[in-house]
């Protein structure tokens, strides 16, 4: 991992994994476990996008740039001029011309305004789209995004603009045109900006990337001012980059309002919209000219390397917006003539810059996605992860809470395989954990109490013994190689599934038997409990080769309240019996939406099959406990006849029942509808 990184984590870190929650570069936020959790950042795949910064509460992000060492250097008597960022002036109106003045009295030699490289940027893009057709391409002023399609988006490369940001033209047109040797300090509202001054593919151009932050802090700390200083170049409306959509009001100056170009602004946003959208882009499937995208979602004035405090209000725009109408002008014959046709003012804007050639504005760009690879792991590798972690259930495995800063506990547990995490920093780990002895103790009551009870006692003394069986067979499953040993574990397998089954049906009887049988309901994820009876019942489907066909209606509430332990048996049941009754053909699984209420959903589900059917004289026994129909024919069928019974008693409970359709030897459908709590609107997908 190389730590080298613009932005950096400090001493103030407590692990509270926000930055990890808003960082967009995968691997960029690492936790590190070691006297105590630190995030760390991993400089190769770090953006410099800054939403670390803006989220940490705790002051534990810092940044780097060139303050100290452009300081230093003036004062040694370095040749150096200015590369001033147009949102300079827009931010620190009343101090602008002071703090040049002072930067001057320092020995800074020129001044020149990057709103005229910006003016060399539009000039370039309409040129280059002109001269090579090249519609739909992605802007690249801001190196933040160029970053992010280097390393997480490569295939995007060709689509990015090979035109100079306003920076590297004003340098370029310095070194060239103007013949300035000095080296060059960017008075900068962006931290990102220092990748693109060291990329090697604009070497010596500039040397110092010199923040709006940090510079006033020098300023203010060493009470630098001198008489007013302003920049040496005329510029028009590249003075308005900064803003959000700055590039598409230049375009559309020159080119009219007709022209579509799509803006995106803000970091996460923005590389979310371009994962989503990357494949149109890339096939140039969409109507734009080109795309505007910036990182910062209020643009540059309100950049990574601006004061906070800045973006707090919308004084900046306003001065920018006044220096926008300030360079436009009454006359025609003028590129920034308000009265003139935007033929006319293009027409102007190439005469203007007529003398310099494109080729020298142009750059490439570089793949580094194999420094940000990120590698997925296999199901038993990741099965190993969850274990270690202390998610044993499919349940804990889907917690979801995002306190390690992922959305998920999968994409935790990719992390972790990746190195970028640790399970010590999943909440649900530490509770287990810290929580040990107290669940040790609570479980010994339990037992305690279990002991004068029969069904508690039945568990304890029969499930656990199955359920250490089924266990040291799934390691002899996962572990051993050799066949006959595997199709022994496998004989075991299904014969303890079978036992455990069998097991739960007469104690879930026993209990209903008793009137100890409640309804307990809670919130849960609709998608989850079909996930989980969608691998339950997978073993039985492949062995027996049926075709499992599932119809879920996707305007179900994902997130419901009820008893979904007891639903998903009812479901369970009904599926398991499809299952075991068909020899060929299919099952069929359907959840569909039949009616909703205020704030209930009626949830209609049926399991249908092409098994050995029910006769109609059996129709009356069908529910009857420990009652087998067409015994002779299911002779080699095992099973207790608790099933259906069980799941119509706990329909009961909810207000519901079984409806049973069967034609014998042709198949059977089985039906119910249950009225379900609406928690959120979110559809199920």
């Amino acid at each position: 991992m190389k730590e080298n990184s613009i932005i950096f984590t400090n001493d103030n870190c407590i692990g509270c994994n926000k930055c990890i929650k808003v960082c967009s570069a995968i691997g960029a936020c690492i936790s590190m476990d070691e006297e105590r959790t630190k995030i760390v950042v991993d400089g190769s795949k770090c953006i410099a996008c800054g939403s670390c910064i803006d989220v940490c509460v705790h002051g534990a992000r810092e940044f780097k740039d060139d303050t100290e060492a452009f300081f230093a250097d003036l004062m040694r008597g370095e040749e150096i001029s200015l590369l001033l960022a147009p949102a300079f002036e827009a931010n620190y109106p009343e101090e602008y011309d002071q703090v040049l003045g002072g930067l001057k009295a320092l020995g800074a030699k020129r001044i020149i305004n990057v709103s005229f490289g910006a003016d060399i940027t539009t000039w370039g893009y309409l040129n280059y789209i002109k001269e090579h057709d090249f519609k739909g391409g992605i802007s690249q002023p801001c190196p933040a995004a160029v970053a992010y399609i280097e390393r997480y988006i490569p295939e995007l490369l060709p689509k990015l603009f090979p035109v100079q940001s306003p920076l590297m033209c004003a340098a370029i047109y310095a070194r060239k045109e103007l013949g300035i040797t000095d080296k060059f300090a960017f008075i900068s509202p962006c931290i990102a900006k220092k990748m693109e001054i060291e990329n090697p593919e604009n070497a010596g151009f500039v040397q110092y990337n010199v923040t709006f932050e940090h510079l006033m802090k020098y300023v203010r700390e060493h009470k630098i001012s001198g008489p007013s200083a302003k920049s040496e170049i005329e510029y028009g409306l590249g003075s308005f980059y900064p803003a959000p959509g700055g590039l598409t009001e230049n375009v559309r100056w020159f080119l009219g309002d007709q022209v579509f170009i799509r803006q995106m602004e803000g970091e996460r946003r923005l590389y979310h919209w371009l994962h989503k959208n990357k494949d149109r882009i890339r096939k140039e499937q969409t109507p734009f000219l080109f795309f505007d995208v910036l990182n910062c979602e209020n643009g540059c004035i309100c950049g990574t390397g601006v004061e906070t405090k800045k973006s707090e209000t919308d004084d900046a725009l306003y001065a920018l917006l006044h220096i926008r109408e300030a360079v436009k002008h009454e006359e025609a014959g003028n590129a920034w003539s308000k009265p003139a046709a935007p033929e006319e003012r293009l027409k102007q804007f190439n005469q203007q810059f007529a003398a310099l050639d494109l080729k020298d504005y142009l750059r490439t760009y570089t793949d580094r996605s194999t420094e940000c690879a990120f590698k997925h792991p296999a199901e038993e590798e990741l099965e190993e992860i969850f274990l270690s972690m202390n998610k044993k259930t499919e349940d804990a495995r889907k917690i979801d809470c995002s306190c390690c800063g992922y959305d998920s506990c999968r994409e935790m547990a990719e992390a972790i395989y990746n190195g970028f995490n640790h399970k010590e920093n999943c909440i649900y780990y530490e509770k287990t954990m810290v929580h040990k002895l107290e669940v040790e103790k609570t479980l010994a009551e339990e037992e305690t109490k279990a002991k004068n009870i029969f069904l508690a006692n039945m568990s304890h003394e029969i499930r656990t013994p199955i359920n250490v069986v089924l266990g040291m067979d799934e390691m002899i499953l996962r572990e051993s190689a050799e066949e006959q040993i595997r199709r022994y574990a496998f004989s075991i397998q299904r014969s303890g599934n079978s036992l455990l089954t069998l097991v739960n049906n007469v104690l879930d009887f026993s209990e209903m038997e008793a009137g100890k049988m409640e309804l307990s309901a809670e919130k849960y994820d609709l998608q989850g409990l079909i996930y989980d009876l969608q691998e339950r019942v997978r073993p039985g489907i492949k062995e027996k080769s049926l075709h499992f066909k599932m119809d879920i209606d996707p305007m179900i509430p994902r997130f419901l309240c009820g008893d979904f332990i007891r639903l998903k048996q009812c479901m369970m049941n009904i599926l398991l019996n499809a299952i075991k009754y068909t020899k060929k053909g299919e099952v069929y699984f359907s959840v569909l939406l039949q009616e909703v209420r205020e704030e209930q959903v009626l949830l209609q589900v049926r399991v249908r099959d092409t098994g050995v059917g029910i006769k109609k004289e059996d129709m009356e026994r069908l529910f009857t406990a420990f009652e087998r129909i067409d015994k002779t024919k299911n002779r080699t069928i095992s099973g207790t006849g608790l099933g259906l019974n069980i799941v119509q008693r706990l329909l009961s409970m909810m207000d519901s029942g079984l409806e049973v359709e069967s034609q014998y030897g042709k198949g059977s459908s089985f039906a119910f509808s249950v009225w379900q709590k609406i928690l959120e609107q979110e559809p199920i997908g």
